[in-house]
């Protein structure tokens, strides 16, 4: 058991360390949650760039095919497929 003494500068003490563990805890929880986010963005990112990636090439495909058949295809043509 402690003094009375000891026992007041022990509340101030836990209270001082209750403070600054949640401070840590607050500074751990935000970059877990910034490092999440930018893993969870990079995926979705890919995704949609390969998805992207994907189309313009099957677009390119067509205008190759159409220049091909028709001779160069105007840029109106062209562009309206992108």
């Amino acid at each position: 058991m402690l003094s009375p003494f000891a026992e007041r500068y022990a509340v101030i003490g836990e209270k001082r360390g209750i403070e600054i563990g949640e401070a840590i805890g607050i500074k751990r929880g935000i970059k877990k949650g910034i490092e999440k986010g930018i893993a969870i963005g990079e995926i979705r990112g890919e995704a949609r760039g390969e998805i992207k990636g994907e189309v313009k090439g099957r677009v390119e495909a067509i205008v190759s095919i159409l220049d091909v058949k028709f001779g160069e295809i105007s840029e109106s043509v062209r562009d309206s497929l992108y």
